[in-house]
């Protein structure tokens, strides 16, 4: 009987396996390529002589600033030799015999959504001595919260929300040190990866790390030709389309020890292309018998991210996952997985200050990517992106699970209460805003409850009563709710879709295809156009992919490219004269389409007399949609010329210092002109409803 040890917390575990057990361990599983000889040379050459584009001495000179991107310390390794310490010792040597400035030359760590790295580490994989010839301000992390550090593009080929460091933008050129290594996102690190994943925000990043992509069938087994990898690619390319030159990648194919086996340089499309075949050469492991039955893994405390990943639950159940993706191949389709984890609930708050409300979230939906709905409050919480959280501001996500908790179980709030007042603020030592605060917890011990009342489980049974609101009483379980005198809500698993609100409102349930998978989508519309055949259903923000599934799915479906939606059934009798007044053609997706709406488009400020033109068009209207980006002068120009009830709508069309449709916000809730209602940044449909409504009222008015 064969026995291994595998890493567990701190140490080791002896473990005995079967007989027919397959051994796997990193660097003796297979013969790898053999290692450079001179990883310094191989480096130089490759940068003289790049792929797809001219050499540095022909994009750079005198007085032009580069931006050179690197990785974090997730993988790479710190010798002597390692990759980015190479590349950048060269990288400097050759940029300043081109006659660029030491004191032009920043350094950003492309973390992306990971933590911070330290000074310290910095000096490990980058090299003391490559540090010391730049200024301590000129090597920074790439921060995704900075709101005047990020410039929002139109969006990808694909769909995707583009936002990206501005340093990127604003620098003559951008120099990548990637690795390409075997990655289960993907394919590989490296090349278009690299910026996509880490030089942008949450809102871009979220468009591909999310069921719509990860749940395709395409994703697995792992390949470079996945909608995923496409995905990369298309935000990559328009990050590029906004800089002065295109990306100069300089990528290393790595061994298990992080040894060069192959470097390239050059425009990024040409540099994959030549590191994926040996990449895949490395990466790719053949064993012997039958697709295996077991997966068992060995599980440290300390990899990767950071101190806590072999412990913290959601960063932990992250790496099982990217090990079955890994092994997909050599799996029975539905295998066993045993991980040999110290399971001690440690999340290293101070490193990873959210992973323990995302924990507590996690506990709350039925499948884990139902999630998705609770991205806003994860990814905005002042309490862990704010220098200083304003006042007033709205819960945090552990506060809403509070309320809901305590309306269960009253003791849920004194415990919460006894656990706040252990709470304290510290200051990281590292990281952009050296004022930035956040909240760590104290360790806990173990939760004590009252003897009788366990914790609710998940599960389908568990019954609550919740309070009465508006002389209704709601009670019910996990998959029905139903209001005295009401419809039930639909449960599908994924989404529970109110089947009463046509009733309350006048309007049934729309599907907001933001986050879903193309399945969910179409699932969704055809179940509630089951319960509202007498008048359309709505999906709005949809993909590309979720439009093509709904075109293939449901034929009888209407589709808006234009505006990302789609409708199921007939469109209702119109009551009333919705007009929408567009400022200019790139805000026609957040313009609301629907019966009975007359659309006016391009009649922005820049050209006030296409706007007089049609003054008698707008008074004509019962409700009014205004639609503007850039500086959002549109709607108080609107509402200055007639009384008729307005609703603006800020979009996210502009330039980086627009940050993404907040200048055009921030200028519509400070109109001069009275009366004017304001939605949110791109809610066209939000618009779309409330002129709807008062279109209906005002119709009704006059019978």
């Amino acid at each position: 009987m064969p026995a291994v040890s595998l890493e567990y917390g701190d140490g080791h575990v002896d473990v005995d396996l079967p007989e027919n057990s397959v051994v796997v361990r990193a660097g003796r599983a297979h013969h790898e390529p053999p290692p450079l000889a001179d990883p310094l040379g191989a480096t130089r050459d490759a940068i003289r002589a790049p792929l797809g584009c001219p050499p540095l001495g022909e994009q750079v000179g005198p007085g032009s600033t580069v931006t050179i991107a690197f990785p974090d310390r997730v993988k790479g390794g710190a010798h002597a030799t390692a990759h980015r310490r190479v590349a950048l010792r060269v990288l400097l040597e050759e940029l300043t015999h081109a006659g660029v400035a030491l004191g032009d030359i920043t350094l950003v760590c492309a973390i992306g959504l990971h933590r911070k790295n330290h000074r310290a580490e910095f000096e490990a994989y980058l090299g003391a001595e490559n540090l010391a010839r730049l200024r301590p301000g000129q090597v920074v992390n790439h921060d995704a919260e900075d709101p005047d550090g990020i410039v929002t593009l139109d969006d990808s080929s694909l769909g995707d929300v583009v936002q990206m460091n501005r340093r990127l933008v604003e620098s003559d050129l951008t120099v990548l040190i990637g690795h390409t290594a075997g990655n289960p996102y993907g394919g590989f690190s490296g090349g278009y990866k690299m910026p996509a994943t880490g030089l942008t925000t949450w809102r871009s990043i979220r468009g591909h790390h999310s069921p719509s992509s990860l749940y395709r069938e395409d994703f697995l087994p792992i390949s470079t030709h996945s909608h995923f990898r496409h995905q990369l690619a298309s935000i990559g390319k328009r990050m590029e389309w906004a800089m002065p030159r295109p990306f100069f990648a300089v990528d290393a194919v790595l061994d298990s020890e992080s040894r060069q086996l192959g470097v390239y340089a050059g425009a990024i499309s040409a540099v994959e292309g030549a590191a994926w075949p040996l990449a895949t050469e490395r990466t790719q492991v053949t064993l012997p018998g039958p697709p295996a039955d077991i997966l068992l893994l060995g599980m440290p405390r300390d990899f990767h991210y950071g101190p806590g990943m072999g412990s913290n639950p959601v960063l932990m159940m992250q790496a099982i996952g990217s090990s079955i993706a890994r092994a997909k191949n050599a799996l029975v389709p539905r295998p066993v997985v045993v991980a040999a984890a110290v399971c001690d609930g440690w999340f290293n708050e101070r490193e990873f200050p959210s992973y323990r409300a995302a924990y507590e979230g996690l506990q709350t939906v039925h499948h884990p990517s139902d999630m998705v709905r609770l991205e806003e409050e994860l990814c905005t919480d002042h309490e862990w992106i704010d220098p200083v959280p304003p006042a007033p501001r709205l819960p945090s996500l552990p506060r809403v699970l509070d309320a809901v908790r305590r309306r269960a179980d009253p003791h849920v709030g004194r415990r919460r209460l006894h656990r706040r007042r252990a709470q304290t603020r510290i200051r990281p030592r590292y990281g952009r805003h050296t004022g930035r605060v956040r909240r760590a917890r104290a360790r806990r011990g173990p939760r004590t409850r009252r003897p009788g009342r366990p914790r609710p489980r998940r599960t389908r049974t568990v019954q609550a009563r919740l309070p009465r609101v508006g002389g209704r009483t709601m009670t019910g379980n996990a998959h029905e709710a139903v209001p005295d005198g009401g419809a039930p809500a639909l449960d599908l698993g994924y989404a529970r879709l109110d089947l009463d609100r046509r009733r309350r409102t006048g309007d049934p349930e729309v599907v907001y295809g933001q986050g879903k998978t193309p399945e969910q989508v179409t699932g969704a519309l055809r179940a509630l156009a089951a319960h509202h055949a007498d008048r359309a259903v709505l999906a709005t923000r949809l993909d590309a992919a979720a439009l093509a599934r709904v075109e293939a799915e449901l034929p009888d479906a209407v589709l808006d490219r234009e505006a990302r939606c789609a409708r199921l059934g007939p469109l209702p009798e119109p009551h009333g004269r919705v007009v929408v007044v567009s400022a200019g053609t790139a805000d026609g997706p957040a313009a609301v389409h629907g019966a009975g709406v007359e659309v006016i488009r391009d009649v922005g400020v820049a050209g006030l007399h296409r706007l007089l033109a049609v003054t008698d068009r707008l008074e004509a209207a019962d409700a009014l949609v205004v639609v503007a980006g850039m500086e959002g002068a549109l709607p108080s120009v609107v509402g200055g010329l007639t009384g008729v009830p307005l609703v603006a709508v800020p979009t996210s069309t502009g330039y980086g210092s627009g940050a993404g449709g907040k200048a055009a916000l921030l200028a519509m809730l400070n109109s001069c002109a009275p009366g004017i209602v304001v939605v949110n940044v791109d809610n066209g449909y939000g618009a779309g409803v409330h002129a709807a409504r008062v279109a209906r009222r005002a119709a009704g008015s006059r019978r």
